[in-house]
């Protein structure tokens, strides 16, 4: 059961709904997520479209491995899309809130390295992945997050969000 409850980590509604705090206190990092997400979006389009792996349900015999959870079928197995959204917004949080000593820099990055692969691989657990899926996705993820932060500090799309008087209170 807690790798189903940790898979849910990389639905994009769960994981960004406990980072809302940063709103108000960060909202820099918000527009980073927005931008970084939409570029996300864009990419496990077209690559699902474009590979067309079948899940593991749809071409494995079911009492060979373990599936938690709903059953997931369909060719729309590479890349896997929670492996891509934890790693979108854990690359965004990494540089965020990166300390300014080398030591703290490393166990930080390793911290949340090892955090996000344990998340992205619960998909394999709960047998809606390969591990293949979730590496490509956790990379596709990675390369979102970087063009989110890019895009942001190139051309300032959403800078409502810092607006004070857009808050409800």
């Amino acid at each position: 059961m807690i790798q189903y409850n940790l898979t849910q980590f990389g639905d994009a509604f769960v994981f960004l709904s406990l980072l809302t705090i940063l709103i108000i206190h960060a909202p820099k990092i918000w527009e980073a997520l927005i931008c970084a997400s939409l570029v996300s979006i864009v990419f496990c389009s077209l690559f699902k479209k474009l590979f067309s792996v079948p899940r593991p349900a749809e071409v494995l015999n079911h009492n060979s491995f373990v599936i938690v959870g709903k059953t997931l079928l369909g060719h729309n197995s590479l890349p896997s899309g929670h492996s891509m959204t934890v790693f979108t917004i854990l690359t965004i949080l990494l540089f965020a809130f990166m300390p300014a000593e080398k030591y703290k820099k490393i166990i930080w990055t390793i911290s949340v390295l090892m955090i996000g692969l344990v998340l992205v691989f619960t998909r394999v657990g709960v047998g809606a992945h390969y591990p293949l899926d979730v590496m490509v996705g956790s990379i596709i993820g990675y390369i979102s997050g970087l063009l989110g932060i890019f895009i942001c500090r190139k051309y300032s799309l959403c800078q409502w969000i810092g607006n004070k008087k857009i808050y409800p209170f």
